[in-house]
């Protein structure tokens, strides 16, 4: 199994591939914006973990890996979800096995912002359609 330690524009797992859209690894910095160092490098550690266990094929858990919005074509896209970060993906249906990483936010509130389900639509119609 593939030890992972930093993020990249792809990731290969030993179940799933996460590819990350134009923009989305710069989206993570702009997050972790104002943080310590030492709390991005925590929250990038928190993240990287959590995308290791999905790509890598584990259960994740309901707390951080969460039905978030609705794609253009009415499915549901994922957050994953380790606070005070969320990362914005779906699974992808026109590439076999590949999940698509659409950005990073840095979440203060519950309600998800009408912005980021445009972002996610917007990066899955560049993808899918």
């Amino acid at each position: 199994m593939p030890s992972h330690k930093t993020l990249k524009d792809r990731m290969q797992g030993s179940v799933y591939t996460l590819i990350h859209c134009d923009g989305a690894l710069q989206s993570l910095e702009d997050a972790l914006e104002g943080m310590s160092e030492r709390e991005k490098q925590k929250s990038r550690i928190k993240i990287i973990t959590q995308i290791n266990r999905l790509i890598d094929g584990h259960r994740m858990s309901e707390d951080n890996f969460v039905d978030e919005g609705k794609l253009p074509n009415g499915k549901t896209f994922k957050a994953i979800r380790k606070i005070p970060i969320r990362g914005y993906c779906w699974l992808s249906k026109r590439f076999n096995k590949t999940f698509f990483m659409s950005h990073y936010i840095m979440k203060k509130k519950q309600k998800l912002a009408n912005s980021d389900v445009d972002r996610v639509g917007n990066n899955w119609k560049n993808i899918e359609e």
